[in-house]
């Protein structure tokens, strides 16, 4: 049975508590199950130690946030250099053993999606191998990773540093921050969105909840169209001037689910005005008062200058456009 939720139920939850999120280091902090060693034999040729091949810098479904990370692990003197192959630019790489070490920088192909790593030594009776899953998970500069790394930062999580990467309790008048902060997400079958927030970018993402700026020395943000957006398993806010984006793309099918729900707000500006998706990208009864677990009853809202939204697809992309105003 179809719950059904009031508009006034409807933004007590999109009212709910923020989402936080740990920053991935760049070799990664986020871990999944352990290993996956396949058809190993040991060798036989090292007296002093009898040691299979397998990666142990990393463990299978990792997330890491750089591309380019260095894989090191277990392998046999004895056997000779160790190759490297799977999801990696330049199909194929080899490496030294010492000390029964392997170590290599390799940089991953597929971006927030699984990189196969695969690693095998020896040959005849004394080869083995073992591969494992990476998902390379690309973070964009944000405000709150420790580095301030954007112009409108003047300081990133230091003493008296801001919420907004700014210092002395001042906020310039001509500088216009946004956040998106999600809720919660739900899936089915092949669905696979996530909180992650891809300003502008299909590969690269932000954090929910954390500033990013829309008008800064009175000039407002631009991003670039994305046609291929459905790669990404997040949310996409694209800035047009004075208006955000919101969309939730997808290729699933009709036995497949995604739901996200959450608010956009704005810092030095406040949302004046909504309007729909075109064709396809359109909310379904999105401004009805009613929101449900339902692809045909979506809901997008402005409550005391907040843009609230409530997705659910399957087939069809849900989005809509948030005029703001200062």
């Amino acid at each position: 049975m179809k719950k059904t939720y009031s508009i006034l139920l409807f933004a007590l939850l999109l009212s709910a508590c923020e989402v936080t999120e740990k920053t991935v280091s760049p070799i990664g902090d986020e871990v999944g199950a352990s290993d996956t060693s396949g058809n190993s034999s040991q060798g036989s040729g090292d007296t002093s130690v009898d040691v299979d091949v397998k990666v142990t810098s990393h463990t299978s479904g990792q997330r890491v946030s750089a591309q380019s990370i260095l894989v090191s692990g277990d392998c046999q003197n004895s056997l000779g250099d160790v190759e490297i192959s799977g999801d990696i630019q330049g199909g194929t790489a080899f490496t030294s053993c010492s000390g029964n070490r392997f170590s290599r920088i390799v940089t991953l192909n597929n971006f927030n999606s699984k990189n196969t790593i695969n690693v095998k030594q020896g040959f005849g009776a004394n080869f083995n191998q073992s591969s494992l899953d990476i998902v390379l998970f690309a973070r964009a500069a944000f405000c709150g990773d420790g580095i301030v790394n954007q112009s409108f930062e003047v300081c990133d999580s230091t003493a008296g540093c801001d919420e907004f990467c700014q210092s002395g309790g001042a906020f310039p008048a001509n500088l216009v921050l946004a956040r998106v902060r999600v809720n919660s997400v739900s899936n089915q079958g092949n669905g696979s969105v996530t909180r992650d927030i891809f300003l502008g970018s299909e590969t690269h993402s932000i954090p929910s909840g954390v500033w990013f700026p829309v008008m800064q020395n009175g000039v407002v943000f631009f991003d670039p169209q994305t046609n291929t957006f459905d790669q990404a398993p997040g949310l996409l806010a694209r800035r047009i001037g004075s208006e955000i984006k919101l969309m939730l793309k997808t290729s699933l099918t009709a036995s497949d689910f995604e739901h996200i729900d959450g608010r956009l707000e704005f810092h030095n500006a406040f949302a004046s005005s909504l309007r729909n998706g075109i064709g396809l990208e359109a909310t379904e009864s999105g401004q009805d008062g009613f929101a449900e677990l339902d692809p045909d009853q979506d809901e997008i809202v402005i409550e005391s200058g907040i843009s609230h939204f409530w997705f659910s697809e399957t087939t069809e992309d849900d989005a809509y456009f948030t005029e703001w105003s200062q």
